[in-house]
Order: C-alpha cells, then sequence, then structure tokens
C-alpha cells in the first residue's frame, strides 16, 4: 500500500471525456444512508500509528469502511497475520470488529499490501482452494464484513493470476454470500487508456469484467497516489472512462478480449490523508470534493473515497475526513 512506494513521479495521459454509461445499480448494502462510504485502512504496525489500541476506539466517525492491514500469504496458500502489533499493546479481537460495527461501521480484513511477496500465477489448484478456505476461516473468526484485495506484486503465468483472483472470489461467496469484496488497484492495475492486460498493466481488468468477478465486487478503490499521481483535469475524465467500458486484450496464454467497467457505485477513488503518507498523490479535500460534486452535477454519483491511511488522518488532527465532509 501508499508508504512502501515513495517514487516521487507524475503519471498523466490523456484520456477522452466520454459520456457516462448507464448504471443498473448494484446489489451490495451500503454502510451509510447516504451510500457514500469513506474507506480508510488500519495499519497497527506502521510508522503512523503510534497507538493503534487507542486509535481503534478512536476512529473518525466519517470513517464507514475500516479495512485491516494487512494478511499476507504463503506459498501454501496460508496466510500471515500482519495486522496485529503486540509490541503496541494491540492485538485484534472479534469484540473490536464488533465494536467497529455496532457503531455503523463496515469492517474488511485486507490482503498484500506493499510489502507482501508476489501472487504466483504458477500455483496449483491446491493453493486456490487452500487460500479461499483460510480467508474464509479468518473471515469468520473475527466476523469481517468484507475482504478486500490489495495485491501490488505478481509473478509467473498472466493467466494463472488471474484465475486465482477470481476463483478465491467466487468460493468466498459461495462460502459466504454476504461477504462484501474490494480490491485497490493501483492505476495502472485498472487503466482505461491501454487496451492491453500483461504484467505491470490492467491486470485487475479481468477482476473488473464481465467475464470476471464484476458481479461480485462491491467496490474498487483505486489507489491514485505514489508514482501514479495524475494530474487534476484526469480524475473526472478516468471516472467516466471506467463507467463507459473498455475492451483490453490480453495475448499471453491465449488471447482474451476482456469486457471491463465499473458502475458508478462500484468506484471509489483513492488518495493519501496527508503529504506524509505517500510521495504523491495528496490532494486538499476541497479539490476532492469539487471533483465528486462536479460528477454529480453530470448525473454520476460515485461510490465514495478511499484513503491511506486513517492512522495519517489522525496524525494530521482528521483533516481529510473531516474536509470531505460535503460529499459525505
Amino acid at each position: 500500500m501508499a508508504n512502501t512506494h515513495n517514487v516521487e513521479v507524475n503519471v498523466h495521459i490523456n484520456s477522452p471525456d466520454q459520456p457516462p454509461a448507464s448504471n443498473p445499480g448494484f446489489g451490495a448494502t451500503a454502510p451509510s444512508n447516504s451510500g457514500r462510504i469513506l474507506s480508510g485502512y488500519f495499519c497497527a504496525t506502521c510508522p503512523s500509528n503510534p497507538d493503534p489500541a487507542n486509535l481503534v476506539n478512536n476512529i473518525n466517525s466519517a470513517y464507514n469502511v475500516v479495512n485491516f492491514s494487512f494478511i499476507t500469504h504463503n506459498a501454501d496458500g496460508s496466510l500471515n497475520n500482519e495486522f496485529d502489533a503486540p509490541s503496541k499493546g494491540f492485538v485484534l479481537s472479534k469484540s473490536i470488529v464488533e465494536s467497529l460495527q455496532s457503531q455503523g461501521r463496515k469492517v474488511f480484513i485486507s490482503f498484500g499490501g506493499g510489502a507482501a511477496s508476489a501472487l504466483n500465477g504458477d500455483s496449483p489448484q491446491s493453493f486456490i482452494d487452500n487460500l479461499a478456505a483460510n480467508i474464509l476461516t479468518i473471515v469468520n473468526q473475527y466476523g469481517f464484513d468484507g475482504f478486500d484485495w490489495d495485491v501490488e506484486h505478481f509473478s509467473g503465468s498472466l493467466t494463472g493470476y488471474i484465475n486465482i483472483m477470481d476463483s478465491v472470489n467466487a468460493k468466498l461467496k459461495q462460502g459466504k454470500p454476504d461477504l462484501l469484496l474490494s480490491a485497490a488497484p493501483q492505476l495502472p492495475h485498472l487503466y482505461p487508456d491501454l487496451l492491453q492486460v500483461s504484467p505491470g498493466w490492467n491486470i485487475y481488468a479481468p477482476m473488473a469484467s464481465t467475464q470476471g468477478s464484476k458481479l461480485l465486487m462491491a467496490w474498487m478503490q483505486v489507489q491514485l497516489y505514489n508514482q501514479w499521481e495524475i494530474a487534476d483535469s484526469y480524475y473526472v475524465p478516468y471516472v467516466k472512462a471506467l463507467i463507459a467500458g473498455f475492451k483490453p486484450v490480453k495475448t499471453q496464454g491465449g488471447t482474451v478480449t476482456y469486457d471491463t467497467s465499473l458502475t458508478q457505485d462500484q468506484i471509489v477513488l483513492g488518495f493519501p490523508a496527508s503529504t506524509q503518507a505517500a510521495g504523491n498523490g495528496y490532494r486538499d479535500p476541497s479539490q476532492i470534493v469539487g471533483w465528486v460534486q462536479q460528477l454529480e452535477n453530470e448525473g454520476i454519483s460515485i461510490r465514495g473515497i478511499m484513503t491511506w491511511s486513517i492512522g495519517w488522518d489522525q496524525q494530521n488532527n482528521w483533516s481529510f475526513a473531516n474536509g470531505l465532509a460535503p460529499i459525505l
């Protein structure tokens, strides 16, 4: 996630200002009355969170989605707990999750992160089966409402790791139909301006396609920061391009054209909570409010905003969450 990559490179490729497609709606239950979310990552081990035991009891009320970060995987599909911080006196429990839920929040467990090992597309079927089963175990153990993909590194077969993510999604929904699924692709991993699926480019596009997990996904919260900071003029066109849809082509391991798009209810834009939270990409909340309101004026109401991280926002006196109040 954000604090693991601090390359200061601005990226902006012009995108056509396409009109939005009609929105068929989406069945996932919204965590707030307005339907708009503020999704924040809670990283107990990160420097931004010196006292996680205190913070978890005092999260700004605007955060109606909390993503605990992270679980990581081993080659056999077993999982590692990276979300506890015993040295800081923090161990997550089901009672903590239930307390957050009682406040009207949805609580997710996030998988991966910038420091995690690569997802190996050459992994056998037993890896997929074990990974899905172990995720369901931890979801049930803690009572999480949702599961979030934050895989940033891939290796091996391109077709293989596309299949892993879609197969795990299907198994998770089969095992727990009410489980909310989200993903946090970096910008190049869901990028309408480039019509190809290849290592490093559009590797989450299949998940957002009719051939993949699109109908299973509650939302995708795209990381628009660090080396993937974009120009201010691109936020609105990017949302429109995702809604209009695009057809990236995979040629490795067999040619497939993916019919990729998101509904407005599935689009969440991700920003750093402060200038300290990422190398690039921080935007004043007033700017974000302006872009969201511009979209609303054109009949588009996105699902919400994501930030890395709750800890950084707390360190900055909650200026990010408080500044977004007009659109939450």
